[in-house]
């Protein structure tokens, strides 16, 4: 059970370009829903992300540590990165 009343909202605009570097499985949980879902990943897999407009929260699912390197891009120069919102 995780208690999502302190989370703030985070907001982005544009894409961003994640890397792999150790895990092999991760979960991505929702707080509006009681979903899980389950992403298989290993080492090295690259793949652009675009934003989720759904607070959530990733949590290692596979018996190693999970690291990952995430770079983000702007749509546009006038872009707060990561605007905040009270949710």
């Amino acid at each position: 059970y995780y208690d999502y009343s302190p989370v703030i909202g985070i907001l982005f605009f544009g894409r961003s370009l994640t890397v792999i570097i150790r895990g092999s499985t991760l979960g991505i949980e929702f707080q509006d829903a009681n979903e899980l879902v389950e992403v298989h990943v290993k080492p090295g897999m690259v793949g652009w992300d675009k934003p989720e407009p759904r607070v959530h929260r990733a949590i290692n699912r596979g018996s190693e540590p999970y690291e990952e390197v995430v770079t983000f891009y702007k749509a546009s120069s006038d872009v707060d990165p990561q605007s905040q919102i009270d949710i």
